[in-house]
């Protein structure tokens, strides 16, 4: 307690020891300085503020089905039929493995990234129509700052002196884009992309928030609502992958039994249309034997029948389902930049600047005094 007294006198006095009203009158007698900076510093600041491209932000939420370990997601279809005297599906409780905490990596691996490379989009604007791929209107329908143009031109004349690499020559950017050999011009689309699409999950309720950013309020919110549909068929995708295999298999061995079933009810047909006059022994083993072999030959038809049947409900029953909580609308208002808060930034820099500098001596005796104090407390 004594302790904590001592140490709030001791700020109290150092406290005391400066002088604000003298500061604010010695930068007070300087003021013509500060009527010259802070103008010019306003100007510039606008400036700035005014080259900075407009942008516009989409956020697009969903819930997605989580299936629990006490709940079998087949367990509708799996009773009916059974009902119905079909196999019961067998699936695995919970066998997602790839769970909505692991979307915002998906969403940022090249793959993923590349694959919005094709998508459409068209601004809706009469008077600067834009209607082409995402991957085009990155590359030339975005605007930049006058000074990143003039970096931009100062490297260019730079690649242009300095001598190319056979092997950069060997990339053709036209070329359909192959996320593990991307281009220098394709790498740089894949690295805008990934600033301006967003992706994040509540680790408590598992909502996904996809965050879209761009210069245009129409293609922000197309991009939006193409980017969640991308995610959706990606895990569709993932999720049935192996229930579509399987289903193809089944429905190759079933169009398989249903032709040797054709044949074999054609040929008994066949058969009894030209002995249907017989009634030697023979002919009625012969018929025998065909109409044997036409039941196990329907058999086996009727199994994968009913095995198609099964794998094409565990089909739709892999199918994850998603709520779209707040879809995607094109956004009225700029998300930014906050010119005001530039504006009143660099003025402030700029006073603080000026004022430090005006203020040198007096902070450094400031400091010295501190420091002497410091010494005299430690012996």
């Amino acid at each position: 307690m004594n302790e904590e007294i001592i140490d709030q006198n001791f700020v109290e006095e150092e406290d005391a020891g400066i002088d604000w009203l003298a500061l604010a009158k010695k930068l007070w007698t300087k003021k013509k300085y500060f009527f010259i900076s802070l103008p010019i510093a306003a100007v510039i600041a606008i400036v700035i503020a005014l080259s900075i491209p407009a942008y516009y932000n989409v956020e697009v939420k969903l819930a997605p089905e989580m299936s629990t370990g006490n709940r079998n997601p087949t367990g509708g279809l799996s009773s009916l039929m059974k009902s119905m005297g079909i196999g019961a599906l067998s699936t695995q409780n919970g066998g997602d493995a790839i769970l909505p905490n692991l979307y915002p990596d998906l969403m940022n691996s090249k793959a993923f990234l590349v694959s919005l490379f094709d998508v459409q989009v068209d601004n809706k604007n009469k008077k600067k129509p834009i209607s082409t791929n995402y991957y085009d209107y990155l590359e030339n329908y975005q605007k930049i700052p006058w000074w990143s143009q003039a970096i931009g031109g100062v490297f260019e004349a730079v690649e242009d002196i300095l001598p190319k690499n056979e092997e950069d020559e060997e990339y053709d950017d036209s070329a359909p884009a192959n996320a593990s050999a991307l281009t220098k011009k394709q790498a740089a689309i894949v690295k805008s992309i990934e600033k301006k699409i967003v992706c994040d999950v509540d680790e408590k309720t598992f909502v996904i928030t996809i965050d879209v950013t761009d210069q245009d309020p129409v293609i922000c919110a197309e991009m939006a609502d193409s980017t969640c549909r991308r995610l959706q068929d990606f895990i569709t995708e993932y999720r049935t992958k192996k229930a579509l295999q399987e289903m193809e298999n089944v429905q190759i061995q079933y169009d398989k039994a249903k032709i040797e079933y054709e044949e074999s009810k054609a040929a008994v047909a066949e058969y009894n249309d030209a002995n249907w006059d017989l009634v030697e022994q023979d002919f009625i083993l012969e018929k025998q034997a065909l109409q044997n072999e036409m039941q196990l030959k329907y058999s086996a038809y009727s199994a994968f029948a009913s095995q198609l049947i099964t794998a094409r409900a565990k089909v739709e029953e892999m199918r994850p389902v998603y709520t779209v909580l707040d879809g995607a609308s094109v956004p009225l208002k700029k998300a930014g930049p906050k010119r005001g808060r530039i504006v009143g930034g660099i003025i402030f820099l700029v006073f603080a600047l000026q004022a430090a500098w005006i203020l040198r001596e007096d902070i450094k005796g400031m400091i010295f005094s501190s420091k002497k104090k410091d010494d005299d407390d430690e012996n």
